[in-house]
């Protein structure tokens, strides 16, 4: 049997065919973009970005009680606004004064 005389396993060729339109895809805002300056309350994620580090630095911190006004709602983290934004001024007064 030669090559013009067997059928193909994928059916008759039709040609190409146009692209499929791909869905476009959802873009998120970033973390401190989705809440409002008015939201007294942190999440661990929230207070990572404000802080430019990873989540679990933040949780291990929550943790071990170095950050003031943390506190704990099931399994999860709470982080006051206003007592976070002192503590970070009060470490770069500590830190720019030699400790």
């Amino acid at each position: 049997m030669g090559i013009s005389e067997r059928g193909t396993h994928w059916g008759e060729w039709k040609g190409p065919q146009p692209a499929k339109e791909r869905k476009q895809r959802e873009v998120k805002p970033r973390i401190e973009e989705q809440f409002p300056d008015d939201t007294r309350w942190f999440t661990v994620r929230e207070a990572a970005a404000r802080l430019r580090v990873g989540a679990p630095t933040i949780s291990k911190l929550c943790r071990r009680g170095r950050i003031p006004g943390a506190i704990q709602v099931g399994s999860s983290w709470r982080i006051d606004r206003n007592d976070l934004e002192r503590w970070i001024e009060e470490s770069k007064t500590r830190q720019i004064g030699g400790g």
